[in-house]
């Protein structure tokens, strides 16, 4: 196993993590196609839990650097010079957390499309057609409940909060009509119509 890691000072720790992956895959060449070190020895080397390592991995796929493969590991999607993904500064940390809110959010509505239960579809409904800043928020929150992971909710919740996430920025009725559209396609159990539409939201809220 390579030396460039190094156990990391508690403040900050999704920040240093997702530096020493960075730094891990360019010391070590790493190209589209190779394989990272699972996440449970990545948090042994590292010192940190494996939620801590989960969202650097999280930021990472958010920026098409790595890819996912749910019990088959996580791998190099593109080369860092070709996603332009140069190690971060503290001046664009907030920039990361809001790649990661968002793909935390498709991923929860997407989730909420297969795992919502009835007192779920009860809640989203009056939820989705509700409008002011405080209720639209209650929306996303009931859609995090909805999806039925705790952690990935927890997560989506930390990096809402960090990057200061213009998610729940009233804009009139335009809102509440894609929360509609939301609500809708995860009543329907259609989990990637729900996710897009989680997505094209979070697009037009950022403008």
């Amino acid at each position: 196993m390579p030396t460039v890691f190094r156990e990391v000072n508690r403040s900050r720790l999704y920040e240093q993590v997702l530096a020493q992956l960075r730094e891990h895959i360019a010391a070590e060449g790493l190209r589209t196609g190779d394989r990272l070190p699972p996440e449970r020895r990545l948090a042994e080397l590292l010192g940190v839990s494996r939620a801590s390592v989960k969202q650097a991995v999280v930021a990472l796929e958010s920026e098409g650097v790595v890819q996912v493969c749910h019990g088959n590991g996580t791998y190099l999607r593109t080369d860092l010079d070709a996603a332009g993904a140069q190690p971060r500064t503290d001046r664009d940390a907030a920039e990361t957390a809001v790649e990661a809110h968002r793909a935390l959010e498709v991923k929860l509505a997407e989730l909420a499309a297969r795992n919502r239960g009835d007192s779920d579809l009860a809640s989203l409904d009056p939820a989705a057609t509700a409008n002011g800043q405080g209720i639209l928020e209650h929306f996303h929150e009931t859609v995090r409940e909805a999806a039925h992971n705790p952690l990935l909710a927890d997560f989506a919740r930390e990096a809402a909060e960090y990057a200061e996430s213009p998610t729940c920025e009233p804009r009139s009725g335009s809102a509440a009509a894609e929360h509609a559209r939301i609500a809708e396609a995860i009543a329907a159990g259609h989990a990637h119509t729900a996710g897009l539409e989680m997505a094209r939201h979070l697009n037009a809220s950022a403008h």
